[in-house]
């Protein structure tokens, strides 16, 4: 089979779908797929590179507009082509050029076409800026509804494609998670020397207000009694306004000194402070799937989510908790999560970590993605896993 995913961007700064899209295409290649990556040029993430050089054809092109909508001379010129050649298209994202050329090309060469929308609909059409409306009427809601499948990554996503009012049949197929070797604890000190003598509450994602990561600092401050050892790190890319202000944010704080702002983490940095942290917590506004979540879990790490991020197996399977959405829900688990004992987080990691063993490896995953474009090419019931009404 010869699929085509194609992507405005997959590079280091553009967070979860830069990680996911070069994995799930990696792992389609291990099952004897012939996959491509249409995307334009960048510093492209690790996953991508190492998406590459497993077999993946990353096909770069160059960005003629550097913003949104990203516009592509190049990619204007050459997406047919690889379109044309291709059995399945797969486009990701929405709001921006690539989705619709991809959209446009596919349907002038009538390859059945998937849609992820990596979060892009979690804010549905009732919430939408008239920008965002205007652009769905005449551009992206036209060429979704022409899909022949959809996917979400959970049922919140698949409930916001439907409240969208798309009656197109939805994959839900979750995100993988990549199981990490271990970093041996030496190597951990040289790498990440920020974590050494303390316990650490991990905050990595985008330094952005949806993230919650201001929230978080003010959550810390608001911690009544001082727990002398502990200490916040927080780690990721962002806008330097974005970052300029959270570096305001933390000085103002009550506590500066046991909050650290490391900026991003790559490779082996990042596996790194997985490991070596106690505690992980996502306090954000909106996810569709929070692939950090998944992360810290195969960790073994117990996590701390707002109930804006759709894992309700924390609970469930007793690996971490979901909060309410503000700082005073923040700081009350933090405290609570913090009083524990070793082994009472220790117990809670390991049980996160069977979760992503029994349900969210890449095998899986890909094996779940690869059964719906066999079902798209050949007809048939569908997989138990595709929501067709």
């Amino acid at each position: 089979m010869r699929v085509l995913h194609t992507v405005s961007g997959i590079w280091k700064s553009t967070g979860g779908p830069a990680e996911v899209i070069p994995m799930l295409c990696q792992h389609l290649c291990h099952l004897g797929d012939t996959v491509s990556i249409a995307t334009l040029d960048g510093d492209l993430s690790d996953a991508a590179l190492s998406a590459e050089r497993r077999g993946v054809a990353v096909h770069r092109f160059k960005s003629t507009i550097k913003r949104r909508p990203w516009y592509s001379r190049s990619m204007h010129r050459g997406l047919g082509d690889l379109i044309q050649k291709s059995d399945i298209v797969h486009g990701n994202g929405m709001w921006e050029y690539t989705n619709w050329h991809t959209a446009r090309e596919t349907h002038r060469w009538n390859k059945p076409y998937v849609v992820s929308f990596h979060g892009s609909i979690m804010h549905t059409s009732n919430n939408w800026g008239l920008r965002h409306q205007l652009v769905w009427s005449l551009l992206d809601g036209r060429y979704v509804r022409r899909a022949q499948c959809l996917h979400a990554c959970t049922t919140a996503e698949l409930s916001c494609i439907r409240e969208a009012g798309l009656k197109n049949p939805v994959a839900v197929v979750p995100n993988g998670i990549e199981l990490w070797p271990t970093v041996p604890a030496d190597e951990i000190a040289v790498v990440l020397p920020e974590f050494t003598g303390m316990k650490t509450v991990l905050f990595l994602s985008r330094i952005h207000p949806s993230k919650g990561v201001f929230e978080l600092v003010r959550a810390w401050s608001a911690i009544g009694e001082p727990i002398t050892d502990w200490q916040l790190v927080i780690a990721g890319p962002g806008f330097t306004e974005h970052i300029a202000q959270l570096k305001s944010s933390i000085k103002g704080s009550a506590r500066p000194a046991s909050i650290r702002y490391i900026g991003p983490l790559y490779g082996k940095r990042r596996i790194a402070a997985f490991q070596a942290c106690n505690l992980f917590v996502c306090p954000s506004k909106t996810e569709n799937f929070g692939v950090v979540v998944g992360e810290a879990l195969a960790s073994g790490k117990p996590v701390i989510a707002t109930r804006q991020v759709p894992w309700p197996e924390l609970v469930s399977h007793k690996c971490g908790w979901l909060i309410p959405d503000s700082v005073d829900g923040i700081a009350k688990s933090l405290v609570e999560t913090m009083q524990l004992s070793d082994e009472e987080r220790i117990d809670m990691g390991e049980r996160g970590r069977h979760l992503i063993m029994a349900k969210y490896t890449w095998p899986k995953v890909a094996d779940m993605m690869h059964g719906t474009y066999e079902w798209i090419l050949g007809g048939g019931f569908a997989p138990v896993w595709v929501h067709t009404v």
